[in-house]
């Protein structure tokens, strides 16, 4: 089934969602000097509309702070008229935006442009198939029932922007869908931080889930000033998401960091089970 949708246009704010590992490059046995000193070619510029986001399936690879190439959509080169992405594996929590890129391998935001080159699809929460909501901040973020391999339709005209998808497969593989760290500035954890720069996994406290309750959890000593959320490493995502909403510690001691799948809720107690920070 096809299904074709009004999308809203407004400003958009984001974070840094991709995990990436501090890469040492060598010079192998036959490489000249020469050649090892070369200067790296310089990235090319985006010119389109991208699928910029994160998830466990094919996004990923995509990454929110990038416009990476083979995220581009398929159509003329020219921001209005019709454009085609095809074979996207979703998984559920899956979220994404469509930006267009003017050039500039940049935010918009970051780069003056207006509103008018970004595509948000809060208004699919009510689309009849459920196969997406609004994952926050205008995501549109797949869920349960809308796992699957999908095409999308991009239409653009001076006047509005559409996207229309078809669910071509329901099959997807079975994986794990969360492995939960806590992320960001914390005294115990010198070498943990916010994803980009660090390899989270050695380097920030693991949650582990308990299958009784499907809760993840930590117990921690935290210090006063220590900065915070949880990081689902599988899908590169934060919660909760958005903005000046970190769990920030006001007294030193030990608390217990649960994030609980179902709600999703992300919660932080004290050692007298009082909760100090709770979304």
């Amino acid at each position: 089934m096809t299904k074709s949708k009004k999308v809203a246009l407004s400003t958009f704010a984001a974070f840094a969602l991709a995990a990436c590992t501090v890469a040492t490059l060598g010079m192998a046995n036959g490489v000249s000097a020469m050649a090892a000193e070369e200067e790296p070619k310089p990235v090319p510029a985006a010119q389109g509309w991208y699928i910029v986001g994160n998830g466990a399936g094919t996004l990923s690879k995509c990454d929110w702070n990038n416009y990476v190439p083979e995220f581009k959509f398929e159509g003329e080169e020219a921001k209005e008229g019709t454009f085609t992405y095809k074979n996207v594996t979703l998984y559920e929590g899956d979220a994404f935006k469509v930006l267009y890129a003017n050039g500039e391998w940049a935010w918009p935001s970051e780069s003056g442009w207006g509103a008018d080159v970004m595509a948000q699809f809060s208004n699919l929460a009510t689309n009849a198939d459920g196969y997406f909501v609004n994952g926050g901040l205008g995501n549109i973020q797949a869920t349960k029932a809308g796992q699957g391999v999908y095409d999308f339709t991009l239409t653009v005209t001076a006047t509005e922007t559409t996207l229309s998808y078809k669910q071509t497969s329901k099959d997807v593989d079975e994986i794990a869908k969360e492995e939960m760290y806590v992320v960001g500035n914390l005294a115990a954890y010198p070498d943990c931080n916010w994803p980009g720069a660090i390899d989270v996994k050695t380097c920030c406290p693991a949650l582990t889930l308990d299958t009784t309750t499907n809760k993840w959890k930590a117990d921690l000593f935290l210090m006063e000033g220590d900065t915070f959320k949880v990081y689902n490493l599988v899908n590169n995502a934060y919660f909760p998401s958005g903005v000046a909403n970190d769990c920030v510690i006001e007294v030193a001691g030990m608390y217990t960091v649960e994030y609980e799948v179902a709600a999703p809720s992300f919660t932080v107690k004290n050692s007298a089970g009082e909760i100090v920070y709770g979304e």
